[in-house]
């Protein structure tokens, strides 16, 4: 398996050591983050979309928010998500999930604000 990669007479923990390096070698402009809404009363994620960072995804959130829709009734029942990063060149998804804003925190009289109540 490893024949021709000049890993023949590596141990697991070279290996291992390669592949951390490799990993703190990722270009970060490679990569962008997957985020989507999540409606906590239907229990679904909408659409995921693709933002640089998670300021980004805020701000659109908070935009989405101030539109006329469901999203802008029910604002409460819908937090931010984020799914994971996407490499742009390889293809590669890390997947994780977590919170990054409740639809809670976005103030009523100014969705360009957020709340520090949560």
């Amino acid at each position: 398996m490893t024949e021709g990669t000049g890993l023949e007479n590596a141990g697991p923990a070279d290996i291992e050591e390669l592949r951390k390096s490799v990993e703190i070698q990722k270009n970060e402009f490679e990569w962008v983050q997957i985020f989507a809404l999540y409606d906590k009363k239907g229990k679904k994620y909408d659409i995921p979309f693709f933002a640089h960072n998670e300021l980004f995804a805020k701000r659109k959130f908070m935009l989405m928010a101030k539109e006329e829709g469901i999203l802008k009734e029910f604002i409460n029942e819908f937090s931010l998500e984020k799914l994971g990063e996407f490499n742009i060149v390889n293809g590669h998804i890390i997947v994780m999930t977590e919170t990054i804003l409740e639809g809670n925190q976005i103030k009523k009289e100014n969705n360009n604000e957020i709340s520090n109540e949560a």
